[in-house]
Order: C-alpha cells, then structure tokens, then sequence
C-alpha cells in the first residue's frame, strides 16, 4: 500500500466483481495517490459513501469512469470535493446520487452517462432522472455533457414513453453517441424527441452526433435541425 501511494502512478483501472463491499473499504482507506489524474473502476461491491470518501482523497483526479453504479446509492459524506475533475463518466443512477450529494464539482466539467457495464436492458427511468438531476444542480459555468446512448452488449430501445425532462438551462453542448444504437439514425424515439428538443436544451449551442453510419445527413440529424433552427446553434455529424 505505501509503495503504491508513493508512487508516481497516473492511471489507474480497476476491475473486479465478487468481493464484499467490506474488503473493498478496507482497500480503498489507505490508498492516497498523489499523482493519479485518470480512473477507471468497475466495482459494483463498492459502497457509495465508502467511495466518495476514496475519490475525495486523490486530489489530482481529473478523469473519472465509473462502469458500474456501487452499492447502496444514496448517503453523503460532508466536505468532499474533486477540485480538478475535468471529466466525469457514469451510469446514470450514479449521477444521480454524486449530484444529489454534497460533493463539489469543479467550474469546468464534461458530463457522460453511460449504460451500466453489465447489464442486458436499459432503463429509461434512469435516464430520465439523471437528466432532471443536471438541470436542477446549480453549476459554477455552463457544462458539456454527453449521452452514450448503448453499449457493445446492450442497445437502447427503438421506442419508449417519453417523460419530461425539464430545462437543462447551463448545457452548453451535447453528444449523442448512438455508435451502439444505430437504428436510432433511422428512427428517433419518443424519448429521445423529448431529451433533444430546444426547451429542454434551451441554451444548446452545439450538438454532436457520433454513429458508425458513413452515408449521411441521417435522419436523426434532420430531426436536430428541425427543433434547433436557430443559426446560433451547430449540429454535426461524426
């Protein structure tokens, strides 16, 4: 443990399933890493609060991936902050639960939800919450985020009920990653309709599509241009 705290580690990936959330606290206490700037864990046994209070201690963290939501959502440690965390990576019950804390997000922070790492459905609700969990946090600055609509192993549904959302006011821009959820080029969803329309991104500058389609513009880009016309606002295709 004190080699790994005095070492000049910057990157680090955690993977692993089975262990108690208990191993997992007594793991995690004493580990300071005073240069690691980019973490990437997938440890679902992880205990919300005991991870928190990990993450408060890497004070150089910038880049934050977690592939999995941890056990027992919900709780606060009072106190934390990432100072330097740039970029932030989720499903989208976790980022529920990191906004709904008392945690201190930095000024500048791109925001990404993802599906959960191992799961076979998507949850839309989730989806849903999480996005009305950006729009009533009050950030510093505007902030980017982007939806990572899918996994290798899980696509998003072709049709689902939409519900509100509300306005996302300080997002300044959005990327839509359907490279697992090609059909989504094809036919935009309810759901979808409701997250990229201009009231609840009213202040959207840029939208991104990301896809592995060559043939463009798709349909979903059209669909982008039709509700955002003003010509302050960008929509690309990648």
């Amino acid at each position: 443990m004190d080699s790994m705290n005095s070492s000049p580690m910057e990157t680090l990936a955690i993977d692993s399933v089975g262990l108690e959330s208990r191993s997992w606290t007594e793991v995690s206490a004493g580990l300071r890493l005073p240069h690691l700037t980019k973490l990437v864990l997938s440890v679902p046994e992880f205990d919300f609060r005991d991870l928190l209070a990990f993450l408060s201690r890497q004070s150089a963290l910038e880049d934050l991936t977690l592939l999995d939501s941890p056990a027992n959502l919900g709780g606060n440690v009072s106190g934390l902050a990432l100072p330097k965390l740039r970029t932030l990576t989720c499903p989208p019950r976790t980022l529920v639960a990191i906004l709904a804390s008392s945690i201190a997000v930095p000024k500048s922070c791109a925001i990404a939800i993802r599906p959960e790492e191992r799961q076979n459905t998507i949850c839309l609700r989730d989806w849903t919450y999480a996005l009305r969990a950006i729009g009533t946090r009050q950030f510093a600055n505007d902030i980017s985020i982007a939806l990572i609509l899918g996994t290798a192993d899980c696509a998003f549904p072709a049709q689902g009920q939409a519900c509100a959302v509300g306005a996302l006011e300080q997002v300044e821009d959005i990327i839509i990653d359907v490279r697992h959820s090609e059909h989504l080029q094809h036919n935009v969803p309810d759901y979808l309709r409701t997250w990229l329309s201009s009231s609840t991104l009213p202040n959207c500058g840029l939208v991104i599509i990301q896809s592995q389609r060559k043939r463009r513009p798709s349909r979903l880009y059209h669909y982008i241009m039709d509700k955002f016309p003003s010509p302050d606002v960008d929509v690309m295709e990648e």
